[in-house]
């Protein structure tokens, strides 16, 4: 993973995608792909210690992932409304 990330960030490729409004810049991408690494490893190491009870991790995840998930599809509307995000293709009020 650490050599995916670091070919991502690291290669000669523009620093902003060809489309969209939002200049990404290339040490941005490089620390998201940090944490995301950061994360993927612990979570594995977490679940690869032989005492951790796995049938609970996976319950307290899912569970956690319930309280989460109506809360992120409003978040997602509140940035798809942004005019300074999206410009001319922000939706109006009814539809």
């Amino acid at each position: 993973m650490a050599q995916i990330a670091r070919h991502l960030c690291f290669r000669g490729q523009r620093s902003r995608p060809p489309i969209g409004p939002l200049p990404i810049s290339r040490s941005r991408t490089c620390r998201h792909l940090g944490r995301f690494s950061a994360l993927l490893v612990i979570g594995a190491a977490i679940a690869l210690v032989p005492t951790v009870p796995l049938i609970w991790l996976l319950v307290a995840i899912q569970t956690l992932n319930g309280i989460l998930l109506p809360i992120i599809p409003i978040f997602m509307l509140l940035l798809i409304n942004d005019k300074t995000l999206v410009g001319d293709l922000k939706n109006s009020r009814f539809y």
